[in-house]
């Protein structure tokens, strides 16, 4: 696999979450990919820079924030989610890039990770 990626959805440059990630030394080795609203259609593997697949028409997202990790150690992965827990800014929809996924578009990608998002708040037990 290439340089180690993580892909943004509406993820702010000046939010928490951005900072946490961008900024760790730990992070140096790890290209940050912000997706454009015009590149949903795009495979994730494209997107990655793994591969250059056919685009198919954007679909729309709506603006949940959402993190893709693509290719991270497991060292990486783990010190990123734990950047995320601390920096009190929430990226509910995480996913992770695998032989399975890499061929779905982002929007695909997306809706699924909003449809199992929204189950889990709504079969979420009261504290």
């Amino acid at each position: 696999m290439n340089q180690p990626t993580i892909l943004l959805w509406n993820v702010p440059v000046l939010c928490p979450a951005h900072t946490a990630l961008t900024t760790h030394p730990e992070n140096k080795n790890i290209s940050f990919q912000h997706i454009a609203p015009e590149h949903t259609g795009r495979t994730l593997a494209t997107l990655a820079g793994l591969s250059s697949g056919k685009d198919v028409p954007a679909l729309p997202c709506a603006s949940t924030p959402a993190i893709i990790f693509c290719g991270l150690s497991d060292e990486q992965l783990d010190n990123c989610l734990a950047l995320l827990r601390g920096c009190g800014q929430q990226v509910p929809l995480k996913a992770i890039l695998t032989i399975h996924n890499q061929n779905w578009t982002f929007g695909k990608l997306f809706q699924e990770l909003e449809s199992e998002y929204q189950y889990f708040q709504s079969h979420k037990k009261p504290k």
